[in-house]
């Protein structure tokens, strides 16, 4: 079969992966057996790689890992996977089937991945599989060549739920003519900002401010200015920990913005809600790292760890003051 030779297996099994391509329609023309069972083996083994993969490269909890694969093994992501392979090319259809676009078909394109790696599986074990799936199908998922997210608001709210928090879109602005006004909107999780939409609909706006929570908070890699008193002092991203010589200064006016303007800010001496409140002593350093998951998102990964420093106490940690 070309398609081995292409994907570099060498099978003294061709006969396995020749059924992997057979449709039902073929199967019953020709009365032999259809990628069915392969497909509901293959369904197994990708759920297992996915939920291996998903665990050891991110630090999401069960509900978000969960949510995750269930978007990285859905119908319109395995028949991406499955077109970019080419693993079409190959169906057995029967010719009703065939004369009716049964290769393009988005159900079948999907169900032949699944059944290719039920083959394989059976053909090569799990370590094979497994080496396939992180050569063809994670590069994908972690260059993000398709959005496989769709509702956005849904999947925010799902995960909101998961720990009980508050979530509300709110209408910051509008602007143009009646005919073409353009809308933003925040999306506020427990009264703090995590995304920002615009769009020429208030239900569109929504979707785009969910997917820019969703994807600031999936983003390991944004870097944050470190301000005290006004004064820039560092940057920190997600894992980094800094030391900052607190000396000669007599209160703590600390502000963490990225790179869209995003801020928090930390202010001591107060006592008021939703601020983080240090008894502060001259001369002493801070010690503080960087902290996020999917729920808190990257907006609230400032100061999550404080570490006590001669001196320098974390009095409360709960609340965050966006601004």
């Amino acid at each position: 079969m070309d398609l081995l030779n292409k994907l570099g297996i060498e099978t003294k099994e061709e006969k396995l992966y020749n059924r992997a391509f057979t449709h039902t329609s073929y199967a019953n023309e020709n009365n032999c057996e259809s990628y069915e069972r392969l497909e509901y083996l293959g369904d197994a083994v990708l759920e297992l790689i996915m939920s291996e993969y998903l665990y050891k490269n991110t630090e999401y909890k069960e509900g978000m890992m969960t949510k995750l694969r269930s978007h990285y093994v859905c119908e319109n992501a395995l028949y991406e996977y499955s077109k970019r392979i080419g693993l079409n090319e190959y169906l057995r259809l029967g010719h009703g089937e065939y004369e009716s676009g049964g290769q393009d078909r988005k159900a079948i394109v999907a169900d032949i991945f699944e059944s290719f790696i039920g083959a394989l599986f059976l053909d090569k074990g799990l370590e094979e599989v497994k080496k396939f799936i992180y050569k063809n199908v994670i590069p994908i998922i972690e260059r993000k060549e398709i959005d496989f997210f769709s509702d956005y608001k849904s999947i925010l709210q799902e995960l909101v739920q998961t720990d009980k928090r508050s979530l509300e879109y709110v209408l910051v602005s509008e602007s143009g003519p009646a005919h073409n006004k353009e809308f933003t909107i925040e999306v506020r999780i427990d009264d703090m900002i995590y995304g920002v939409g615009t769009a020429h609909s208030k239900k569109e706006a929504e979707q785009l401010a969910a997917k820019d929570a969703l994807k600031k908070a999936q983003n390991k890699n944004i870097v944050y200015d470190i301000l005290i008193n006004g004064c820039f002092m560092a940057k920190i991203k997600d894992g980094e920990k800094v030391v900052i010589d607190m000396s000669d200064r007599d209160s703590l006016n600390f502000t963490l913005s990225d790179e869209n303007n995003y801020k928090m800010q930390i202010k001591s001496d107060t006592r008021k809600s939703n601020e983080v409140v240090f008894d502060y002593e001259e001369h002493q350093t801070v010690e503080f790292e960087c902290v996020s998951d999917y729920i808190e998102g990257p907006l609230s990964c400032l100061l999550n760890k404080v570490m006590k420093k001669d001196g320098i106490k974390l009095e409360k940690t709960k609340d965050f003051l966006l601004y």
